[in-house]
């Protein structure tokens, strides 16, 4: 991990306190590689709240220490997350799907994948769906949203649109 990443979220008064620790930081600070075991013996002054403000917070990061962030801010902000990242920390992002649906740009393939946890109301307006991909996700989209935001023809909309 860069130091130069991390250092404005280290509470340096109180690690400057721990002379060994602070040692180590310093040797590997020359590289600016802070090693996975040193992040993790410094982590108690590292103030992740506000490291979750920030939208460049290197995907690294958020791999290595998704139980400490907040990813709704993250999300809130703007953060890109990758579907690599999305994929293997469902757990961390649970309540974020109403974010993921609105603020990450999906292909249908990985809306399809992740079709048991989008948010289809938000997912309807914001996402890029075919009339193919809406025909076969006809029951989970928002058709108000459809016909308002997806670029679908009337006849699309008079066969497969639910009759209220």
């Amino acid at each position: 991990m860069s130091l130069k990443f991390l250092r404005s979220y280290v509470n340096w008064n109180l690690l400057l306190q721990d002379p060994v620790l602070t040692s180590k930081v310093a040797e590997a600070g020359k590289s600016d590689k802070l090693s996975y075991q040193l992040v993790e013996e410094i982590s108690s002054y590292i103030d992740f709240d506000e490291m979750s403000n920030n939208p460049n917070t290197p995907e690294n990061i958020l791999h290595n220490h998704s139980h400490r962030l907040d990813f709704r801010r993250l999300l809130l902000n703007n953060c890109h997350l990758s579907i690599d990242f999305i994929r293997s920390h469902g757990v961390a992002l649970n309540k974020c799907w109403d974010l993921i649906s609105s603020k990450i740009l999906l292909s249908e393939k990985e809306m399809e994948e992740f079709s048991y946890l989008l948010d289809w109301k938000i997912a309807s307006r914001y996402q890029k769906m075919s009339e193919r991909f809406i025909e076969k996700f006809k029951h989970k989209v928002d058709w108000e949203n459809i016909v308002k935001y997806q670029d679908v023809s009337n006849d699309f909309i008079l066969e497969n649109c639910p009759k209220d």
